[in-house]
């Protein structure tokens, strides 16, 4: 079991700077816990990324003369779609972790749903290289970065420029996969057909808040590879 926010404060990470990508962000949440926690772990640079539709309406729930949202960048992101990812990054100079999953920063999000979540650590006393998820979430912090102010853009060079070990190439470290999609990428149906194109698949399990109401996405990864594994759905 994961806690996000007792894995997001740790000091011995050294962080100097966080990036959470989230559909919704409750600014007084993130103002009054999770900030906290991150500055716990040395991440004094913020940025956080968000849908600009919920944070609009959340802003209305902000008092003007409050100082919330002023100590970290917010960059609002508008898309023919919605802007859905869930990621929590901490870099530092020599270590880092990555949390990737289903929950926004918020108290449902983060204390009161039932989330799933993945851990990656990256510890360069131990000598590997740091697994891809790590530049991926970053890549795709500065692609939205194009859009935001120019102090956004900065702070992200910033944590490149601190964090070289983000561009290490080797061996990866383990066999887990992050895929960004969204707009002019790859569908998550279309990766994940190619990742087992030709192999025999035992068993695959998903588990998401919702499915069409055709079923239509069940029924693909019941036929991924060869057809003949077991699909279990958790919803």
């Amino acid at each position: 079991m994961i806690d996000v926010l007792d894995e997001l404060a740790d000091p011995d990470l050294e962080a100097h700077t966080s990036i959470v990508l989230a559909y919704n962000v409750d600014l007084l949440f993130y103002d009054k816990l999770v900030r906290r926690r991150l500055a716990s772990s040395g991440a004094m640079s913020q940025l956080v990324f968000c849908d600009a539709t919920p944070y609009a309406a959340g802003l209305d729930g902000v008092d003007p003369g409050s100082r919330i949202g002023r100590a970290y960048s917010v960059t609002p992101v508008r898309m023919s779609g919605a802007f859905h990812p869930k990621a929590y990054m901490l870099l530092g100079r020599r270590k880092a972790r990555l949390i990737v999953g289903s929950g926004n920063s918020s108290i449902g999000g983060l204390v009161r749903n039932a989330e799933a979540f993945g851990r990656f650590d990256f510890d360069e006393a131990k000598g590997l290289p740091a697994h891809p998820a790590f530049s991926a979430i970053l890549d795709l912090a500065k692609r939205l970065a194009t859009r935001a102010v120019p102090a956004v853009t900065s702070q992200l060079a910033r944590a490149e420029a601190w964090s070289p070990w983000i561009r290490t190439v080797g061996p990866l470290p383990d066999a887990r996969v992050v895929h960004v999609g969204g707009e002019g990428g790859a569908g998550l149906m279309s990766v994940l057909r190619n990742a087992v194109s030709g192999g025999h698949l035992k068993r695959v399990v998903a588990v998401s808040a919702s499915f069409d109401r055709k079923l239509d996405a069940v029924r693909e990864l019941a036929q991924l590879g060869n057809g003949d594994h077991e699909t279990i759905v958790i919803v």
